[in-house]
């Protein structure tokens, strides 16, 4: 372009004189410097623009990896708290041995009632011999009969008086179980608040093995390997993963590692104290 606005130029020029082509050549000059600041201005409106939709790709991106978090967690079931189901159980055992008491309680009466009955019995010695001699046969009659129903009210009491034992002794588990159970679910829930970088995207779970994909993310090496073999979609991005290669995070790991030591450290305290 410059040697044909040089020809153009030179052609204008008068022969013979040497002064009269500096307008010329001013004009080529400013058309020159038009032109740069023309291409300038285009290719920063070109390079806003291809900024401007590279952007908005990644927010879209962003907000569809957003739902599809959101889908697994609502999908994620979570498990009811055992100490009100063991709580529930204490109650009904309780409630069991209430009545069994109550039972209890009536038999004691029986036998009371028998026992008065044989003492009556027996009050027949202070009689006169005959009157005695007489009635013998009817207090013969009586104390049998007597006899084995007080027998058979003493096994009945001997039975619920075990069984009661047995469920208190139940009880007595049940409640060593819940004050077990108490610290772990305590180290439970606070090994599910980890810190948010120690998760894997996929599982949602403290990662044992983390791993550095070809996305750039660090997933737990079982589940993303798990992932590749079906699909080569990112599954943070939903870009392409060019490449099946998994690099051990070795960092994030000893950082896990450290913070998992800390948590059971601090519960082994407080279980000390109690």
């Amino acid at each position: 372009m410059i040697s044909n606005l040089s020809r153009v130029c030179q052609a204008k020029e008068p022969s013979g004189n040497a002064d009269s082509g500096a307008p010329c050549w001013t004009w080529l000059a400013g058309g020159l410097a038009f032109g740069s600041l023309t291409s300038l201005g285009v290719g920063y409106y070109l390079g806003k623009k291809k900024e401007e939709r590279a952007q908005q790709k990644r927010e879209e991106k962003q907000q569809q990896a957003k739902e599809e978090d959101a889908k697994l967690r609502q999908r994620t079931v979570i498990p009811g708290d055992f100490k009100e189901l063991n709580e529930g159980i204490v109650r009904l055992i309780r409630a069991e041995v209430c009545s069994l008491t109550e039972q209890l309680s009536q038999a004691l009466e029986k036998k009371q009632a028998l026992m008065r009955e044989k003492e009556a019995v027996e009050g027949c010695r202070n009689a006169e011999w005959g009157w005695w001699s007489k009635q013998l046969g009817m207090k013969s009659h009586v104390i049998k009969p007597s006899r084995h129903a007080l027998l058979h009210h003493q096994i009945d009491m001997d039975v619920c008086v075990e069984r009661i034992h047995e469920l208190k002794k139940k009880i007595a588990e049940l409640q060593s179980y819940l004050d077990r159970g108490e610290p772990v679910l305590r180290l439970s829930q606070d090994l599910e608040n980890a810190p948010e970088v120690f998760t894997c995207p996929i599982t949602f779970d403290v990662m044992d093995s983390p791993v550095v994909a070809s996305d750039g993310y660090t997933y737990e090496e079982g589940s993303i390997r798990k992932w590749l073999r079906t699909s080569r979609v990112s599954p943070k991005t939903n870009e392409d993963m060019h490449s099946t290669l998994l690099q051990p995070n070795n960092s994030l790991r000893l950082a896990i590692k450290s913070w998992r030591e800390e948590v059971h450290a601090g519960h082994s305290k407080m279980s000390g104290e109690l």
